[in-house]
Parts: C-alpha cells; sequence; structure tokens
C-alpha cells in the first residue's frame, strides 16, 4: 500500500460538537466544543471555480485521512469559513490500496 498523505495539502480545523456540558437553567446539558488541527484536500463541487457561492450551499468536497473522527456535529474552519459536513463520510480507495474520507461540505460562513 502507497502512503498518500503529502496530498493533505490544506490545514484545517475540526470542531467537534458534544452536548456534555454543565447543565442550564432548565437541566438541559450545555454544549461543549473541543477542535484539533487536521490536514485535507478541498476542491469546489462544482466545475466552475471562480463563480461565488452563497452561504448556505454545497460548495466543496474534502479528503481527510481515514483515521480522523467526524460525526454529524462536526465542521471545518478552512481559510476563516465555516464548513458543515452534510453527509455521512463516504470512502475513495486508491487503487493502491490507500483509502480517505470524502466529506461534502455546507458554506456556513464566509468571514
Amino acid at each position: 500500500m502507497i502512503a498518500l498523505d503529502h496530498l493533505l495539502t490544506v490545514e484545517a480545523t475540526l470542531e467537534r460538537r458534544s452536548q456534555d456540558g454543565a447543565d442550564d437553567r432548565y437541566g438541559t446539558p450545555g454544549w461543549q466544543t473541543t477542535s484539533e488541527t487536521i490536514r485535507c484536500f478541498v476542491w469546489p463541487a462544482s466545475g466552475d471555480e471562480l463563480a461565488a457561492r452563497p452561504v448556505g450551499t454545497l460548495s466543496h468536497k474534502a479528503v481527510v485521512a481515514p483515521d480522523v473522527t467526524l460525526d454529524a456535529r462536526a465542521r471545518l474552519i478552512i481559510d476563516g469559513g465555516a464548513y458543515e459536513i452534510v453527509a455521512p463520510p463516504g470512502v475513495w480507495r486508491h487503487p493502491d490500496g490507500a483509502a480517505f474520507q470524502t466529506l461534502d461540505l455546507l458554506l456556513l460562513d464566509d468571514q
């Protein structure tokens, strides 16, 4: 199997949210956010790279290493823009056996 980690050229912050914080005044657990820096590769979801993509649209796809833990509440921060992961990760497998997770990203906030 070959290593393809050199293809993960973009640095991103992966934010994970969990509802295990201190209870609020109604007894509902509060949200906690943890973050880590990961490497990924990102490309536009459509062929028109120069078109402006409005907030709230499927805008990009990404590939991350298979050992990165993702869930429905995770989001990526890339170059100041926040992206929600909108579908369960898929798998992209290189013919030589290396595997990566593929993601569909929704632009939440373009800062």
